[in-house]
């Protein structure tokens, strides 16, 4: 297990570049972390042995599939990122190691791209700390699909907060084919389509009795989903006390930043940032609408919890001195947490390159 803290600590180490203040400095410090770091993280998953990620025969079979040319329609739709990449790879005589480094190439620079368009050049490394504390174990080294989905259709709503419709679109559309999960962020593009800024709370109060009605009809909701092929193996996996189980630390630390952020600095959020806290707030409502299918449940919020570290970072643009000193303390102790919770999810590292 070793690789994987060798991998905490090259993140950490971009932390102490927050602290900077001489901006110049900072940024070639930055550069030089962003570029030696960046080759590291997606080698590492990149070629890995299939023993690490439990999902990864799953995978290799639909590269089969590419491999032998019998794909069919159903799966090209199914699937259809993965089945384009596979075929391409295949097509060039490579073999599945290189649709891994492909992903995580992706990844990482769709992962780097959101956090330049959403964050202020001193807080880069620090949100990139925190995001990937959160992510990179799970998502690069296992969910891969969503792993690439998710930062793709957070960059399309970064960029329709700056008026980018057309590339917005074209990438949320992008999203979708590397996951169709990403489908749940659809109001949050059409809203802002239709021209919404979010500038009341309301948007975030809202929540609270959708999320009542919701729990009403929590079991006929669940009941009719069930029978969906895409959800039932996790409807399977999942039963009513693990639903219980899941409203757990990690589901209140998002409420509470979304409360505080809502009550304290509402009316000095950007127009992303008030857009993160109403995305956040659709995760938390999905989140407790499906409690009882836990996997489901924090597949939805984890959607899109890179707004809610967003949020988190807004929170250090509004500190000062000794607190802020304090809050990076705790966050950095916190993206340690989930980081090792990640690693229950990897089996130890091993690589193609010695087999």
């Amino acid at each position: 297990m070793m690789i994987y803290y060798c991998i905490y600590a090259l993140l950490l180490s971009g932390v102490p570049l927050s602290l900077i203040n001489d901006s110049k400095y900072r940024r070639v410090l930055q550069g030089s972390f962003f570029l030696t770091s960046m080759v590291f993280l997606v080698l590492v998953p990149g070629l890995r042995s299939e023993v690490v990620d439990p999902d990864a025969q799953n995978y290799r079979d639909w590269f089969q599939l590419a491999v032998t040319g019998s794909i069919g329609i159903e799966n090209w739709l199914r699937e259809p990122a993965l089945f384009f990449i596979s075929s391409i790879v295949s097509g060039l005589s490579m073999t599945y190691t290189m649709v891994q480094v492909i992903y995580a190439l992706l990844s990482l620079t769709f992962y780097y791209y959101f956090m330049v368009l959403s964050v202020s050049n001193r807080w880069a490394t620090f949100y990139f700390y925190l995001i990937l504390c959160r992510f990179y174990l799970v998502q690069d080294f296992a969910q891969i699909r969503t792993g690439v989905a998710i930062p793709l259709m957070s960059i399309s709503i970064a960029l329709l907060c700056s008026g980018k419709r057309k590339q917005a679109i074209a990438l949320y559309l992008l999203a979708l084919t590397f996951h169709w999960s990403v489908l749940i962020g659809l109001p949050i593009v059409v809203l802002l389509l239709l021209g919404v800024e979010f500038r009341s709370r309301i948007w975030v109060l809202f929540f609270v009795p959708l999320t009542g009605v919701a729990l009403v009809a929590l079991h006929v909701i669940v009941g009719y989903l069930s029978v969906i092929e895409r959800l039932s193996r996790y409807y399977a996996d999942s039963n009513a006390a693990e639903g219980l189980s899941a409203l757990s630390l990690h589901f209140f630390i998002h409420f509470a930043v979304v409360v505080w952020i809502s009550l304290s600095y509402w009316e000095r959020l950007s127009l992303l940032s008030r857009v993160a806290t109403v995305c956040t707030s659709l995760g938390m409502f999905f989140f407790v609408t499906f409690v009882q299918l836990s996997a489901v449940a924090y597949r939805f919020e984890d959607i899109f919890d890179l707004f809610w570290v967003l949020l988190i970072i807004d929170l250090l643009e509004f500190s000062s001195g000794v607190k802020r000193i304090i809050y990076i303390m705790m966050l950095a102790f916190a993206g340690f947490g989930l980081f090792y919770v990640s690693l229950t999810d990897l089996r130890p590292y091993a690589t193609v390159l010695f087999q």
